[in-house]
């Protein structure tokens, strides 16, 4: 049955119950976005009186010893401040929401009896033989309890990407469901259970805080929580855990509110009014894949998908970069299918997984591409799809982009380059030097323009540093970056560097024999274009300078980087840090200031040399949010 024939009410029962029962049909926020429709337009419809159930029929039932409610839910803070205002509370706990399975386990006289599913909040599935496979199960605990203590079954992402990611699985908490419930507990060695509340039966507890700290005494895993005394408080550690759940072992979906004072008649009902989840903003939607249009930049071909709009993190994202060939394999993408999204870093919109495959049109490769009524053939390298030929036009157009770009020329934008590159008065870089400048003037409509921006070139032209020149020359995996290293060893002009071999660049620090091989051939084939430059007498290479202290808010940082990043190349990022005055090494040595590592709880030598010597670990992300902030 399609959404449109269930209406509003049957959306929300039809993906509540697909949700309980391990295969959500929906992402989290979608399903969030129906909930609250519904409530406003209907807020005293029975689903809001009930508890989600699941419909296993493979297990005995059991009947809980707690409730096992739902809470009320808000998402941002104005929802939350008004909640707090409507109760009265002196001391919040805080705890992580986590996005597990729930379960009870159930104890008489200390001993472990069984372990309840939450079913329909009232009877649930008895897995109790799964559960004792299961990491940080507790067969017995003191004091002689009898009760009922609420968990959460979690698949850590770590465990989900080595054991189940291979096999085609998709989804944590999807996988974790399946694992549970296997009747012959296949599988459940994987699963860790996560404790956060007890009660029931012979318990008398007064606080949550003092709850937690038992359950802590008593052996169990808990979920991480904090005690706070002011709704700023809470406001601002829910501000700390987005910057970082990423980096937990867990998905979390949110915190959950909870006022330290017990109420044990509030527990009862099916919403209980003192305690609040707090979720998160959407980091992840689902959207259809439309088409996918291949850019060109230089001789490199990128796929960018182009997506039906979904609102995610504020913005409206309409399109993705798929990254090159080998990424459109690894997804199994195709036309029409339902995708999921994300934000790297909070900023580039990138294409998770397929959440839905509708069976479309394959993305085929593109084996030629026809550029002002030429064909030109392509290379699938896998990493990257790449236009043959050397007069291909797109790449001597972007060599001289990034000359103006290292040049740091002001007012020659995308319209006057684009002007000067058709109309042929510049096609390499050294044209830019010997063009008839009156004669341009005269045939151009952007004289002023022109003018100020040539005027620009040749001031900045004089005095260049040999990293800039060489970087200007756009050759693949030769950066400013890269050159630093090179100037740094004593190799310090255009002409040493040329007489280098490739096994002698190689033993300079962070070059290596890839480097090392890029460097000499490049030079070679941009012989006669750097040569031509030179000659034109308008561009000198200086000595490298310090820029102003002020200018240089990464002055004195040493950065190393190691593993694979995201949202660009290790030259770029090399680029970005010399840019700002910091430096470069490959190696931990006690003089690096920052690690930048994407698995930053590895455990690799240079994780643990960081650690070591007092280095701080950051994640890509974190590094991007320090070079926009210094």
């Amino acid at each position: 049955m399609s959404d449109s024939g269930m209406g509003l009410e049957g959306m929300v029962k039809r993906y509540q119950n697909s949700y309980y029962n391990g295969n959500a049909e929906i992402s989290d926020a979608k399903f969030d976005e129906l909930w609250d429709r519904l409530k406003g337009e209907d807020p005293d419809n029975d689903i809001f009186k009930t508890v989600g159930r699941d419909a296993s029929s493979a297990f005995s039932k059991s009947p809980h010893i707690m409730n096992m409610n739902s809470q009320e839910k808000v998402n941002n803070k104005e929802d939350f401040f008004s909640w707090y205002k409507k109760r009265k509370i002196e001391k919040y706990i805080v705890e992580h929401k986590l996005d597990g399975i729930s379960l009870e386990l159930q104890y008489e006289d200390g001993k472990f009896v069984r372990g309840v599913t939450r079913g329909d909040g009232s009877v649930g599935d008895d897995i109790s033989a799964n559960v004792k496979l299961m990491k940080n199960f507790v067969p017995e605990i003191g004091e002689n309890f009898t009760g009922g203590i609420r968990a959460e079954i979690v698949l850590f992402k770590e465990d989900f990407k080595e054991y189940f990611e291979p096999q085609g699985y998709k989804n944590p908490r999807n996988m974790a469901s399946g694992l549970a419930k296997q009747k012959r507990g296949e599988g459940c060695e994987h699963l860790n259970i996560i404790v956060y509340d007890a009660g029931g039966g012979n318990s008398k507890f007064y606080t949550e805080e003092t709850k937690l700290f038992w359950l802590m005494g008593q052996g169990f895993k808990l979920v991480p929580f904090h005690a706070f005394d002011s709704p700023d408080k809470v406001i601002k550690y829910r501000e700390e855990i987005i910057s970082e759940r990423d980096d937990l072992d867990y998905d979390i979906d949110g915190l959950v509110i909870k006022n330290n004072e017990i109420n044990l008649e509030d527990a009862k009902r099916a919403r209980p009014e003192y305690q609040i989840a707090f979720k998160f903003d959407a980091v992840e939607e689902t959207t259809i894949l439309e088409e996918v249009v291949w850019n060109i930049s230089g001789n490199i071909v990128t796929p960018i998908a182009w997506l039906t709009p979904v609102v995610l993190n504020g913005t409206t994202v309409k399109k993705a970069s798929l990254v090159n060939p080998d990424e459109i394999r690894r997804l199994g993408i195709r036309i029409g299918d339902e995708v999921v999204i994300t934000k790297r870093g909070e900023i580039i919109p990138k294409i998770e997984r397929v959440y839905k495959s509708n069976e479309g049109p394959v993305i085929g490769i593109p084996v030629k591409l026809i550029i002002d009524d030429k064909a030109w053939e392509t290379e699938d390298l896998g990493v990257k799809l790449v236009v043959k030929g050397d007069d291909f036009p797109l790449i001597k157009f972007h060599r001289l982009e990034k000359w103006v770009s290292k040049m740091d020329v002001k007012g020659m934008g995308p319209s006057l380059l684009s002007s000067l590159f058709k109309d042929g008065w510049v096609t390499e870089i050294a044209d830019f030097y010997t063009i008839d400048l009156d004669e341009y003037l005269k045939a151009t409509n952007l004289k002023r323009a022109a003018e100020k921006a040539f005027a620009s070139l040749y001031e900045k032209s004089k005095e260049t540093t040999l990293s800039k020149f060489i970087g200007g020359f756009d050759i693949e995996g030769v950066g400013e970056g890269v050159i630093d290293f090179v100037v740094e060893a004593g190799i310090d002009t255009i002409d040493l560097i040329r007489m280098q071999l490739v096994s002698g660049l190689s033993e300079i620090e962070g070059i290596g024999p890839d480097r090392a091989e890029r460097i000499f051939n490049g030079l070679i084939n941009h012989t006669n274009e750097m040569d031509a430059v030179l000659n034109t007498g308008k561009v000198s290479i200086e000595k490298k300078k310090e820029k102003a202290v002020g200018d240089l808010g990464l002055k004195g940082l040493t950065f190393c980087f190691t593993g694979a990043l995201e949202t660009m190349t290790r030259d770029e990022a090399f680029e970005m840090v010399t840019s700002k005055g910091g430096s470069i090494k490959s190696s931990m040595s006690n003089n690096v200031s920052y690690l930048i590592t994407n698995t930053p709880d590895s455990g690799s030598a240079k994780n643990k040399k960081a650690e070591e010597i007092g280095a701080l670990i950051l994640t890509e992300r974190d590094f991007l949010k320090m070079m926009a902030t210094r």
